[in-house]
């Protein structure tokens, strides 16, 4: 899968920030299981027994994804590996939300990491957040060819990656502080 139109310096940006994401994502669900356990089984998709089988195989699955991504050989395995979990993951949110049960813990991003802050609800943004992350992981995918990267390309990978990432930090928790200003002013008299 070449396109000749995509400087290899994006592509790089964009496994890198991919990795990153899934890598962190599934690290946190396997340091805490039990709670990952519970945030799967909140979503009602699947008898409870299957829930303790699914839970850390879908963990383990993200984290082999972002590491198959950043291997030359793998990048094309991890790349559908990490889109086919996204699409997973956007059809229990899709079908959450038509359920009207947005109030559950989406058990993404540093699973845990602020569940008082209401960070992993479920919403409109989260399918929007899977949209823009199903988008890297196609350029993820793509081959890094067309030339040879120096110095300079390698130091703006690494800058548009932290710059990326901290983006889509940015956006999780300007989601997070929307949700709660909503919430306040419905609990204002």
């Amino acid at each position: 899968m070449t396109m000749e139109f995509v400087d290899p310096v994006l592509v790089w940006v964009a496994r890198l920030t991919v990795a990153l994401l899934f890598a962190a994502a599934g690290l946190s669900k396997l340091r805490r299981p039990a709670e990952f356990r519970e945030a799967v089984a909140a979503y009602e998709l699947m008898p409870r027994s299957a829930v303790a089988l699914a839970a850390p195989a879908l963990a383990t699955a993200e984290v082999v994804g972002a590491a198959l991504l950043l291997w030359p050989a793998g990048r094309l395995a991890g790349a559908v590996m990490l889109g086919v979990l996204l699409s997973v993951f956007s059809a229990a949110v899709a079908i959450s939300i038509r359920r009207g049960r947005t109030d559950i813990d989406c058990g993404c991003w540093l699973f845990g990491a602020s569940q008082t802050a209401g960070q992993g609800r479920l919403g409109p943004s989260t399918l929007a957040r899977n949209g823009g992350l199903a988008v890297l992981v196609f350029v993820a995918g793509l081959a890094a060819e067309g030339r040879l990267l120096g110095a300079l390309d390698w130091l703006t990978v690494a800058t548009g990656t932290v710059a990326a990432v901290g983006l889509f930090a940015i956006a999780v928790q300007l989601t997070s502080n929307l949700r709660l200003l909503a919430g306040l002013r419905a609990a204002r008299p």
